[in-house]
């Protein structure tokens, strides 16, 4: 969650009054959905598609490591990592995570 954050605010502080915001919610019975949106640039097909590919960065002195990092968590976890493109700009990030069922209070 922290990379992804970091990520919005590097994209955001190029605007003249960025924004960021983190949303965290039931994606359904199983899962937690934590959304990472920002009003950064918007971005080419081939900036957007580099999102997706590992070791690879759209930041100029990135190396690509970070978001590889969450989809691997996420993966582990029985989660995704989906972006999406903001209008006019941004992008928003969406990370699921399997609930912890061990960790329920007991009904009754």
């Amino acid at each position: 969650m922290i990379n992804l954050m970091r990520n919005a605010c590097s994209a955001a502080e190029s605007q003249s009054q960025p924004a960021v915001s983190l949303t965290i919610t039931d994606a359904d019975t199983d899962h937690f959905c934590i959304e990472v949106e920002d009003n950064g640039p918007a971005l080419d097909d081939a900036g957007f598609a580099r999102l997706k590919s590992l070791g690879d960065s759209i930041k100029p002195n990135g190396m690509g490591i970070g978001l590889s990092l969450v989809r691997g968590i996420a993966d582990s976890h029985g989660g995704t990592l989906e972006f999406s493109r903001l209008q006019p700009n941004g992008i928003s990030a969406k990370f699921t995570i399997e609930k912890d069922k061990g960790n329920e209070a007991p009904a009754g």
